[in-house]
């Protein structure tokens, strides 16, 4: 699976192994990611101190994306990676169901 992490500065080696350890265990729940996207992006408007975390997921069989904001970092890389998370455990349910 190939990472490839998007972002307007320079990621530090803490936050690259923080994204890089919560994206592989997303591989508990679907063996088939080729790739992960993350965004990491400042807030925007009114909460300019907001960072934002976009991930998007391409499996074998779908896209998956989520995003989250919140103050820190890591709190919004928590929360997306959880959607994702969600997202792959329903989508895994639906092909079982399939069977």
């Amino acid at each position: 699976m190939k990472i490839i992490i998007h972002a307007p500065w320079e990621v530090n080696d803490t936050m690259h192994g923080l994204i890089q350890t919560k994206i592989e265990k997303l591989l508990k729940y679907e063996s088939h990611i080729q790739k992960a996207d993350v965004y990491l992006k400042n807030g925007e408007g009114e909460s300019i101190a907001d960072k934002n975390v976009e991930i998007r997921l391409k499996t074998n069989y779908n896209e998956i994306f989520a995003q989250d904001t919140a103050a820190e970092l890591e709190v919004a890389l928590a929360e997306a990676v959880a959607k994702v998370k969600r997202q792959l455990i329903k989508s895994k349910d639906k092909m079982q169901a399939h069977h």
